[in-house]
């Protein structure tokens, strides 16, 4: 093997076996804590977030439950079973937060996340990926390169009406998911903002790859937490966006039910 040959996913790797799963890795948690992989079982509708503040938000609508794995959270909300997650951020770990969560019995993900916009929308308010560009590297150790990741158009149209009931429009459509944060170029940011690009985050390409692969659904809500123009605009820790990103915890939840009760 030369220095520096990268091995993507290739063909001939399609139908073989994972060495280890994540079925694997929780019992072996579970159990150097004492306890079995039962005990960790999520349910199968689940709410997500990168935010502390969304998180916050979420065990107290489900008065939610600590399993013994610190990152699950089990809980109810209008009688719907919930499991709850708290995702790293990055590509390659929260992918293996959800492959856990997977295993874990989760089916069908709402994850809430921040988001830098690229186009002229303001700090706080909602966008929904319809998919994503693939600019890091762990949706490639799921799908070869020419394929497109995408959400759930169920659970999309699930959030579009749980937005609307509370009269926000989300803005919809293509979603830039980079491992480089600090290589977030002039040239590139310019050369997207032209092709439409709504936004700028870390894990959305991964998310969506890892639910094709293992055919679960997955959609996301963002808030928009920054600006990426002639210069940028950081809002990060704005009461706007904390107060749009617990609005988002309950727009989740209720997109849940309405699958829930058509399930």
């Amino acid at each position: 093997m030369e220095e520096g040959e990268i091995m993507f996913l290739r063909g001939e790797d399609r139908f073989s076996p994972e060495l280890f799963t994540p079925e694997d890795f929780l019992r072996h948690y579970a159990e150097s804590q004492g306890h079995s992989l039962e005990e960790l079982l999520l349910h199968e509708v689940v709410i997500g977030s990168f935010s502390r503040a969304a998180i916050e938000e979420l065990q107290g609508l489900c008065e939610a439950q600590s399993t013994p794995y610190p990152h699950f959270h089990r809980g109810s909300y209008r009688g719907m079973p919930v499991g709850l997650v708290r995702f790293p951020p990055g590509a390659p770990i929260a992918a293996a937060m959800l492959e856990e969560a997977i295993a874990c019995g989760g089916r069908c993900f709402f994850i809430i996340g921040m988001a830098g916009t690229l186009q002229d929308l303001p700090i706080g308010s909602f966008v929904i990926p319809t998919g994503a560009l693939r600019e890091e590297g762990t949706s490639y150790h799921y799908l070869p390169p020419e394929v497109g990741v995408h959400p759930s158009e169920r659970l999309v149209q699930a959030l579009e009406g749980a937005c609307a009931a509370q009269g926000i429009e989300p803005t919809q459509g293509l979603n830039w998911t980079t491992d480089a944060p600090y290589r977030e170029l002039v040239s590139k940011v310019e050369r997207y903002r032209r092709g439409g690009v709504l936004t700028v985050e870390m894990e959305a390409a991964a998310l969506f790859a890892v639910a094709k692969v293992r055919q679960v659904e997955v959609a996301l809500l963002l808030v928009v937490s920054d600006r990426l123009g002639e210069r940028w605009e950081p809002a990060f820790f704005a009461k706007e966006v904390e107060q749009s990103l617990r609005r988002a915890a309950r727009i989740a939840l209720e997109a849940a039910v309405y699958v829930y009760a058509r399930k």
